[in-house]
């Protein structure tokens, strides 16, 4: 069955806004025709707006037709067509949230441009807006591999609806059909917590220890005396007095 045809044999349908240049409409027309679905001169009740991201017309568009009576009428870049045709599927639109596009904030630890520029386009051929702030977003996708993810997930772990997520994530989203969450948990370092009063020694520790450093190190001028290295050692030996 053409990837453009519903389940009932019938054509979807499609709008292309009309300030999209003509021998781009012409190719999307044709592409579309190819596979089964039909472009309409009107918006659809239910199919899809190919539209051209950034523009004036984009917006105005999605002001006048967006509804929640017409859930089964999509906003998506024209390149959408195309990216069916390579998918060899009709991508599902899952990335929306209340009849609106999840914003995403593609973070600046993902440095890789073609890395972005992926993330951007599969976000939108999927029904997301990876144009948000990281304010503004409801999804921030970052390097996992890198320590500004943890600072991601402390800052924003106890806001509601608010998730920090992997850039794989997008892509294991696309291919189960649906949209998962992560439950990430910031992961402390260890050390002392912000105003937390180190372990005081005892009268007897600091005589064990002066000891230690006398017997193990005599001379002062040889060196060696300040670093914490002798300190590791005499713990190392607690278990064996």
């Amino acid at each position: 069955m053409p990837i453009f045809q519903d389940s009932n044999g019938l054509a979807i349908k499609f709008f292309i806004q009309k300030d999209i240049p003509h021998e781009i409409q012409a190719d999307v027309c044709e592409t579309v025709a190819a596979l089964g679905g039909r472009v309409e001169a009107k918006v659809p009740r239910a199919g899809y707006i190919l539209i051209q991201p950034g523009t004036a017309e984009e917006e105005r568009l999605r002001l006048c037709w967006t509804s929640p009576e017409r859930p089964d009428r999509y906003f998506v870049p024209y390149t959408f067509v195309e990216a069916c045709k390579i998918h060899g599927m009709l991508l599902k639109q899952i990335f929306i949230h209340e009849g609106q596009p999840i914003r995403m904030h593609i973070d600046s630890s993902i440095a890789n441009v073609n890395v972005r520029a992926t993330l951007s386009a599969r976000i939108m051929h999927s029904g997301g807006d990876p144009t948000a702030s990281a304010q503004s977003a409801r999804v921030i996708l970052a390097d996992p591999n890198t320590d500004i993810f943890q600072h991601l997930v402390r800052t924003y772990q106890d806001e509601p609806d608010k998730y920090v997520e992997s850039y794989l994530w997008v892509r294991k989203c696309i291919e189960k059909g649906q949209v998962i969450y992560t439950s990430y948990v910031y992961k402390n370092p260890g050390g002392r917590r912000p105003g937390e009063e180190r372990t005081q020694f005892t009268e007897d520790d600091e005589r064990h220890l002066c000891e230690w450093i006398a017997a193990k190190i005599p001379y002062k001028k040889t060196g060696g005396r300040t670093g914490n290295r002798l300190y590791q050692q005499l713990c190392e030996l607690s278990a064996d007095p």
